[in-house]
C-alpha cells in the first residue's frame, strides 16, 4: 500500500488552483511585504464552508465501513469500532464530528481548514466554478515542492470519490492517523475516550472523501487541523457579546504558508484581458523576485 501511495503522488507531478485575479494580487502583495519572502500566504477555509455538506456523513460512513475490518488485522488496536455496537454512542460520535458553533462559539475540538487543488489544467468547468466565470487565473504548482514543507498539523492527499476502500492514499492517511492515535493513547480507553478518538479520526478522514458527483474535479487537498480550546461558559459568552467582541471564535479562514518555489505558471482565464493582466503580473512577479514563473493565456476559446 505504501508503494501505491508513493506511485500515485509521483505519477501526478502538478496540481492547479483556480481563483480570482484580485485574490492572486492580494497574495503577492502580502508576500512582497514579508522581509524574508519565505512563503505565499494562501487562505485555507474552514470545513463549514465546503461546497458539499455531505462530506462529514460520507467520511463517517467510510470509517464505519472500513474500521472494523482494519482493527481485526492489526496488533495495536484501540477497538474504536466498539462504538458502533451501541446506537447511542454512535450518534454521540456523529454529533462530535465537525461540531458546529453554538451561538457562534465552539468549546473544544478540531476544525479542518482546507486548500483545494485539482489535477485539471485549463479546465472549462473549473474556470466556470472557481475562476470567476472564466475571467480569473489558474495557478500551476509542483506537487513535490508544494508538499515537502507541510507542518505536522497538516494532511494532504487526493480526494477519494464514493468511499473507495482501495484508494491507496485514503488508506495510507487512515493508517497514519490511526497509528499516531494508538501510540499516543494506548489501548486501555474508556467509552468517552473512544468516542473522542473516533470522532477525531472521522474529522481528519472526511475532507478526503467526497461524492462521485464531484469526481470531475479530481481534487487534491491540503488540510490543516486547527485545535481550538476556548472553553467558554454561558457567562463568558454573554459578557463577550455585550462588549461587542465578534461572535465566531472559529475564523472563516486560516493563512497557510505555500512554498513560493512551488509556483511554476500562471494561466490567465479565457475571458480575461490577457494583455493588461499579463503586463501587471510581470511587474508584480518581478517585485516579488518570482521572475521564473511563466505567465500564459488559456488555450480555451469562448465565443
Amino acid at each position: 500500500m505504501e508503494d501505491l501511495y508513493l506511485e500515485k503522488l509521483i505519477r501526478i507531478p502538478f496540481v492547479y488552483h483556480y481563483t480570482s485575479v484580485e485574490s492572486l494580487f492580494a497574495i503577492l502583495e502580502e508576500y512582497r511585504q514579508e522581509k524574508e519572502l519565505a512563503s505565499l500566504p494562501f487562505r485555507a477555509y474552514n470545513i463549514y464552508s465546503v461546497n458539499d455538506p455531505r462530506e462529514m456523513k460520507l467520511g463517517f460512513d467510510f470509517v464505519k465501513k472500513f474500521l472494523p475490518k482494519y482493527e481485526c488485522q492489526i496488533d495495536n488496536s484501540m477497538y474504536l469500532s466498539e462504538i458502533y455496537l451501541d446506537e447511542i454512542n454512535e450518534n454521540r460520535c456523529r454529533e462530535e464530528c465537525y461540531k458546529k458553533p453554538s451561538d457562534g462559539f465552539v468549546k473544544w475540538g478540531y476544525v479542518p481548514y482546507t486548500i483545494s487543488f485539482t489535477t485539471k489544467r485549463d479546465f472549462l468547468p473549473m474556470w466556470s466554478l472557481y475562476g470567476t466565470h472564466f475571467k480569473g487565473i489558474c495557478l500551476k504548482f509542483s506537487l513535490q515542492k508544494l508538499t515537502e514543507y507541510t507542518s505536522e498539523a497538516c494532511q494532504f492527499g487526493f480526494v477519494s470519490y464514493d468511499e473507495d476502500e482501495e484508494d491507496p492514499i485514503l488508506v495510507h492517511n487512515f493508517n497514519e492517523l490511526y497509528n499516531w492515535e494508538a501510540n499516543r493513547m494506548g489501548t486501555a480507553m474508556g467509552i468517552e475516550e473512544k468516542i473522542e478518538e473516533l470522532s477525531l479520526l472521522c474529522t481528519c478522514i472526511s475532507p478526503f472523501v467526497k461524492s462521485s458527483d464531484w469526481a470531475y474535479e479530481q481534487e487534491f487537498r491540503i488540510v490543516y487541523n486547527h485545535n481550538y480550546t476556548p472553553q467558554l461558559d454561558r457567562v463568558s459568552i454573554e459578557r463577550m457579546l455585550k462588549e461587542g467582541i465578534p461572535k465566531k471564535i472559529v475564523q472563516p479562514y486560516f493563512y497557510y504558508s505555500v512554498n513560493p518555489n512551488a509556483l511554476e505558471e500562471i494561466i490567465i482565464g479565457p475571458k480575461a484581458n490577457y494583455n493588461v493582466i499579463e503586463h501587471i503580473l510581470r511587474n508584480e512577479l518581478k517585485d516579488c523576485l518570482l521572475n521564473e514563473v511563466k505567465v500564459t493565456p488559456s488555450s480555451i476559446e469562448i465565443v
